[in-house]
């Protein structure tokens, strides 16, 4: 194989090689953008006095005014 051939080789894995980079950022993006993602995963927020808490969601709810909300369960202090 001539130098040449090979370069050009490598130059196109490397671009496979960054597209699944590209992939593999937007879908990340997507989910977490996507209140659905957070279901059943913890979450974690301070709440008014600064204490923080965590919870597992279990639902997501839409509210009247299009945005959602997230309802957890036990919550736990940290």
């Amino acid at each position: 194989m001539q130098s040449q051939e090979f370069m050009a080789q490598l130059a196109q894995l490397e671009s496979v090689a960054r597209l699944g980079e590209i992939r593999d950022y937007l879908q990340a993006s997507r989910e977490a953008t996507n209140p659905l993602s957070t279901l059943g995963r913890t979450v974690y927020w301070a709440d008014g006095a600064g204490e923080l808490h965590s919870a597992k969601v279990d639902v997501v709810v839409r509210t009247n005014a299009g945005g959602f909300r997230l309802v957890a369960g036990e919550r736990t202090g940290r």
